[in-house]
């Protein structure tokens, strides 16, 4: 089998990497063909084989200045890769004029670099050249190679309206449907609906959401009236609003009305042919006055709180009232209420608000005390716990504080 060769001006143009070592592995055999043959080779004459021989055509230029020539090689095998700064400087020709002593100093100074593997060098540079030559062997073919044919103008044109047409067709079917059913709707008989008679069942009327607006407003507005009858008045006569300047004297609080007699119930019939005995019939005289035994006063009972507070009926230990005369009670600072002259603070009878607050300033229990409360006075419950205070003072440090608050009827 033939050995694949390939031309030492071919390996010159492909940029394939060539070590120094097989740079000089190279040279050698060229120097040494040049020996056998008598003749200056160039690269253009020797062809190099995978099995690491250097072979020449027998033409060239005379035996003299094969020193040169041999030089010319090395320095293009070394064009572009890296070496010793010594071997580069054999790379110069020397321009002798006796071709065998310049071929043999040369071949003498390129034995120091030579290694024994010289023919297995060669045969790995041949190899990597001719692989490098297929690849761009491979590559002008298929920049060569014709380019797929493009679809011409009036193709393509043409199938744009095969696709024009297809949609105009099928906008027309559905056009077509849409017209025969308009036509089929428009063009039946028209069916009077039979009328029906609905009685409203007999319920009880409801409200309209109307009316219920207008309750629910209703109840704001009284809720409002009753905040507002929270006037500062008594708050300040009991300590919780300072007093102005030019306060006014207050008018006498108006009596509490006395409480309402509870209804007789009707006793039941006796029954037939039984005698009814006769109950004496008190007799007062005129301008004598009914004697009603007074009940006597207690506290009032707690019908409303806040629901976070419905768990203790009680304030917790601990709180001052106003009976601790040594303790500067709280002081009222939102919400701003109007100023108005002073008053004398709750009766135990009266409806009022029972708070506690903490050392904070803040309400931490609200509890509304009446015999009968009103709707309005129950919705200020929740109001009341918003309320910020001054905290009462006791020798310089704040403390827990209960106090009553009245409402204006």
């Amino acid at each position: 089998m033939q050995p694949t060769t390939i031309s030492l001006a071919r390996l010159l143009e492909l940029d394939v990497p060539r070590p120094w070592q097989e740079a000089v592995a190279v040279t050698m055999c060229a120097g040494d063909a040049m020996k056998r043959s008598g003749t200056a080779l160039t690269a253009d004459l020797c062809v190099i084989a995978t099995t690491g021989e250097l072979a020449y055509t027998g033409k060239g230029s005379p035996y003299t200045g094969s020193g040169d020539a041999l030089a010319s090689l090395l320095a293009a095998l070394l064009e572009k890769q890296a070496a010793p700064p010594e071997l580069r400087a054999l790379a110069v020709p020397a321009g002798e004029t006796s071709g065998a002593d310049g071929l043999d100093v040369l071949m003498t100074a390129l034995a120091y670099y030579e290694r024994p593997n010289r023919q297995a060098d060669v045969a790995a540079l041949a190899e990597r050249a001719l692989a490098a030559d297929a690849q761009e062997a491979e590559l002008q073919r298929l920049r060569s190679a014709p380019r797929a044919t493009t679809v011409p103008r009036s193709a393509a044109i043409g199938r744009t309206f095969e696709r024009i047409l297809m949609i105009a067709g099928g906008a027309a079917v559905v056009g077509a449907l849409l017209v025969t059913v308009t036509a089929w709707y428009l063009a039946r008989p028209s069916v009077p609906a039979p009328i029906v008679a609905i009685t409203p069942p007999e319920t009880a009327p409801t409200e309209t959401p109307s009316a219920a607006r207008s309750t629910v407003s209703s109840i704001v507005a009284k809720a409002s009236e009753a905040a507002a009858g929270v006037t500062a008045a008594g708050l300040r006569a009991i300590g919780l609003v300072p007093a102005g300047p030019d306060s006014e004297a207050a008018p006498p609080a108006r009596p509490p009305a006395p409480p309402a007699a509870p209804r007789a119930r009707r006793a039941p019939d006796p029954p037939a042919g039984t005698a009814v005995p006769s109950a004496p019939i008190a007799t007062v005289e005129p301008g004598a006055a009914a004697v009603v035994p007074a009940a006597p006063v207690e506290e009032l009972p707690v019908v409303a709180a806040d629901p976070a507070d419905a768990a203790s009926a009680a304030p917790p230990a601990g709180a001052f009232t106003a009976a601790d005369a040594s303790v500067d009670p709280p002081v009222l600072v939102y919400p701003q209420l109007p100023t108005e002259p002073g008053a004398t603070p709750p009766a135990s009878d009266e409806p009022h608000f029972e708070l506690l607050v903490n050392e904070r300033g803040e309400v931490e229990q609200a509890r509304l005390r009446a015999v009968e409360a009103r709707l309005e006075d129950r919705m200020m419950v929740s109001a009341v716990k918003a309320w910020r205070f001054k905290p009462a003072m006791k020798d310089g440090q704040p403390v827990r504080y209960r106090v009553r608050i009245p409402i204006s009827r």
